[in-house]
């Protein structure tokens, strides 16, 4: 009985430690982006396949950049200019875009976005 009680205590124990983890943040379920793949987006405009997950992006230039299949899961794009980038097959999962303007933007699925897209694609 004294290694049914120990067992259940460590369970409970290791159950408690787990949620203050992510309650507190120490445990994050987003990634984190690439700095090398960040640093390639700002001097060239051109990150195809970058990991850009987490990137703090807003009121970018990022005008005619190339993302195809970049994955900017939880980016922040909030403001930026994204005016006729190609995002053909990025991953925008909890990506802000509020405010952004999404005008000839190459849409995920291939559609271009009408000229008045500000913060989603129209």
């Amino acid at each position: 009985m004294h290694s049914v009680l120990r067992s259940s205590w460590r369970s409970g124990l290791l159950a408690g430690a787990l949620v203050f983890l992510i309650l507190f943040g120490s445990v994050s379920p987003s990634a984190a982006f690439d700095a090398t793949h960040l640093a390639q987006l700002k001097t060239t405009n051109q990150c195809p396949n970058c990991d850009l997950s987490g990137a703090d992006l807003q009121k970018a230039d990022l005008r005619n950049a190339n993302l195809k299949s970049a994955d900017l899961t939880g980016a922040n794009l909030s403001g930026a200019n994204l005016h006729r980038a190609d995002l053909t097959g990025a991953n925008l999962s909890n990506t802000d875009l509020s405010g952004a303007t999404l005008r000839g933007v190459i849409w995920t699925n291939g559609r271009k976005c009408a000229a008045e897209s500000i913060g989603a694609c129209y």
